[in-house]
Order: structure tokens, then C-alpha cells, then sequence
């Protein structure tokens, strides 16, 4: 059974993905250059390796980036590349569905968690909770029906998975576990304000 540790670094691959999931990619940094204001403290639920920070670094110098991330293999790993770059950020060991975790994490600005990442969490609602209460706003960026049956083969592929079976709106990936893609209602019924992305959408929520 491949662990998280194997397989998802290969999300952030770029050059490996399919062309919609590079555009998808490509679309939330941009968008999270253009939309957080200048000199904002955000945190990365779900941070991996660090990729995604850096890449932000990279493009908006002036915020102050920290990564929650519950397998403490990525903590280590992104830390170590964070202080070889000398970027303004840190990645810390956590459980974003674990309230008291949350909790320890004080205040930010902005919470992010991108790339459908919500979609492998299954307590999505005591997550988005404690998103809400680290920060006055939260974008959550989710795969919708653009994310369709056939370019999920083509993407698990990319990552070394084997799709098992889909069940409605839940793909259940052989020996790795489950992902949800989302309908459109469900993400209104954050109340937040939406953004089309090339897979789904970027939902702006104030708490």
C-alpha cells in the first residue's frame, strides 16, 4: 500500500499532470497572488512538501506562509527546503479536524487549502470549522463535474493510484483510500463567494 508520503508529491509535479489539472494548478497561484492582501499571515491546510509555499513565496515575497501538514514525513521535508530557500514561512504537524490542534495554531489572516485537498478529508465540516476560526477568511478551491470520470483515471494515473470504483461523487482509489469531488450546491451552501477554476471552483469564505 503506497503511502501519503509517496504519492502525494506527485499532486505538485506539474510538468507530469494532465493538461487541465497543470492549468488548475497554475490558476489557484495566480489567483491567490492577485487576491491576498499585501503582507497577510496565511496558512496552507494540507501543505505536503512544501511546493505550493514556495511556489507563493516565490510570487507574493511579502506574506508571512505557514503550512498545516498531519504526516510529520512532509513537516520534516518541506522545513528543510524552506530554510535551504530562506523563504518567510514554516510548515507545522497537525490535524485541521482535530480542534485543539487548530486551536494551537492562533490567528491568521487567510486559510487556503487548494487543489481538491478537501475532498480527501473526511470530516469536512470540523475541518472548515476550524479553518473558520484561525482565520477571518478561507479559500477552498474544489474539484466539480469539470473534474470528470475520465481525466480522474488520467490523474490518479499521474500519481501512481488505480482508480477501484466511483461511487457517485466519492473515487475510491485501490489500497489509498477515498476522494471526493463536489457538486456545485454543496459549495454554495458555504455562503461564501465563488470563483470559477478550471476544474471546479475557489470559494471565498468570511467567517
Amino acid at each position: 500500500m503506497p503511502s501519503a508520503t509517496q504519492v502525494f508529491p506527485h499532486c505538485d509535479q506539474i510538468e507530469n499532470l494532465p493538461q487541465l489539472c497543470r492549468d488548475n494548478w497554475l490558476f489557484e497561484l495566480d489567483f491567490l497572488r492577485r487576491k491576498l492582501i499585501l503582507g497577510a499571515s496565511v496558512l496552507q491546510v494540507g501543505a505536503m512538501d512544501g511546493t505550493r509555499i514556495v511556489a507563493l513565496a516565490d510570487v507574493r515575497p511579502d506574506l508571512v506562509l505557514t503550512g498545516f501538514e498531519i504526516e510529520d514525513a512532509f513537516v520534516l521535508r518541506a522545513n528543510r527546503v524552506i530554510a535551504e530557500k530562506k523563504i518567510n514561512a514554516q510548515v507545522i504537524l497537525g490535524d485541521i479536524t482535530d480542534g485543539e490542534d487548530a486551536l494551537s495554531m492562533g490567528n491568521d489572516d487567510v486559510c487556503i487549502c487548494l487543489n481538491n485537498t478537501f475532498g480527501y478529508i473526511e470530516q469536512r465540516e470540523s475541518a472548515l470549522l476550524n479553518m473558520k476560526e484561525i482565520a477571518p477568511v478561507t479559500y477552498i478551491s474544489v474539484f466539480e463535474d469539470k473534474f470528470t470520470d475520465e481525466l480522474a483515471h488520467e490523474y490518479f494515473s499521474c500519481l501512481g493510484l488505480e482508480i477501484e470504483k466511483i461511487e457517485g461523487r466519492i473515487i475510491h482509489l485501490k489500497d489509498f483510500g477515498f476522494m471526493k469531488r463536489f457538486r456545485r450546491r454543496e459549495v454554495e451552501a458555504w455562503n461564501g463567494e465563488i470563483f470559477e477554476t478550471p476544474l471546479g471552483s475557489f470559494c471565498k469564505i468570511e467567517s
